[in-house]
């Protein structure tokens, strides 16, 4: 027998090679098509290096003193509001949410301008409310902590959004221009938790305090690439290079004050914009040009408006993404260069 196995492997020994090496060639293929499946899926990124989908309207990744936020007053009877939303997908795109449920803790705390606690004698009589879900809590004199961080949960499989409501006391108005007044903020954190089961997510924090729109403040809005802190102040003389080579597109940012409409131009031939973004503005986007130009129009609003006693709050910001439709490298190689493929921004106030 062990001589008749012998025969059959020395007859047949470059049949056995060959099925050898068809398997190892298989195996190479396989993990070709694997590594170039794995490489497509590389976005923004902020998306899969930042964990953006875990996200909000307001708060940012970093600390708090690092993201200022205010709630601008309508009038000076209203008391200023703000919705902070917490999201599990990333801004501007909600079909990018996260795979898993994400419970996560909202530390919510009243502090003065630098973050240090605020006193009774500081408050006074003013109180700010913050709600969510079924928590709520109001800030007063004799009662200036909450206590614990409150608890929520993102669930998978959609797009997922809590929202946390912020009513500052309209007495802070008047007290805007004292400099010997205490001005008062809200500081919220919100954290995945345990954040061993979140590796892929950040903290995301803000601190808001209460503003008013002087009459030489005009309404205004402005885009900007932010993948990069410096992206927005390239110039041919200093260009700013990226940080990463190997990037599908770019996080882009829409922020201002004021209602109208905002027309966004950009080279279709370089970079394309994220079409979900446009359906949920509810934007009318441009076949291209001659010279691939598309044109993006919709409309803004950051005024929160009283209807009642129903309060619809305006937004103030908008983040959305471009990606690549260029196969040039060198297309790709300088903010500078990115900067320019937005080939124009205007926003027209509604006069209304």
């Amino acid at each position: 027998m062990k001589r008749k196995i012998i025969r059959f492997f020395t007859k047949q020994w470059a049949l056995i090679w060959l099925l050898v090496a068809l398997a190892v060639l298989g195996s190479v293929i396989s993990y070709a098509a694997y590594t170039k499946a794995n490489k497509g899926k590389s976005v923004v990124a902020t998306y899969e290096e930042s964990g953006d989908r875990f996200s909000s309207n307001y708060m940012n990744i970093g600390s708090p003193s690092e993201n200022p936020q205010y709630s601008y007053a309508i009038d000076n009877q209203t008391a200023p509001t703000a919705s902070v939303t917490i999201c599990n997908y990333a801004q501007g795109n909600s079909g990018f949410f996260y795979d898993r449920d994400i419970d996560y803790l909202l530390n919510i705390q009243l502090v003065k301008s630098d973050g240090t606690a605020v006193s009774a004698a500081e408050i006074g009589d003013k109180q700010i409310t913050v709600s969510f879900g079924e928590h709520s809590h109001i800030f007063t004199s004799s009662s200036l902590t909450i206590g614990s961080d409150w608890s929520g949960k993102l669930l998978r499989g959609q797009a997922s959004t809590d929202i946390c409501n912020i009513t500052f006391d309209v007495k802070q108005i008047a007290e805007l221009d004292d400099d010997s007044k205490t001005k008062l903020f809200i500081q919220m954190t919100a954290t995945p938790n345990p954040t061993t089961n979140y590796r892929d997510l950040h903290s995301i924090s803000m601190r808001m305090g209460v503003s008013k729109r002087h009459d030489q403040a005009e309404a205004d809005w402005e885009g900007y690439f932010n993948d990069d802190a410096s992206a927005k102040t390239a110039t041919a003389e200093s260009p700013i290079a990226l940080g990463s080579k190997d990037l599908d597109g770019f996080n882009y940012a829409i922020e201002g004050i004021g209602k109208g409409q905002i027309e966004l131009k950009y080279d279709s031939t370089k970079i394309e914009i994220n079409q979900q973004f446009v359906s949920e503005v509810s934007g009318t986007l441009s076949p291209a040009d001659a010279n691939g130009i598309r044109t993006l129009t919709f409309n803004v609003n950051s005024n929160d408006t009283l209807t009642g006693d129903v309060i619809a709050y305006g937004i103030s910001r908008y983040d959305t993404q471009f990606y690549k439709t260029s196969k040039t490298a060198s297309d790709y190689e300088t903010w500078y260069k990115i900067n320019g493929y937005i080939t124009s921004f205007a926003f027209t106030e509604d006069a209304s």
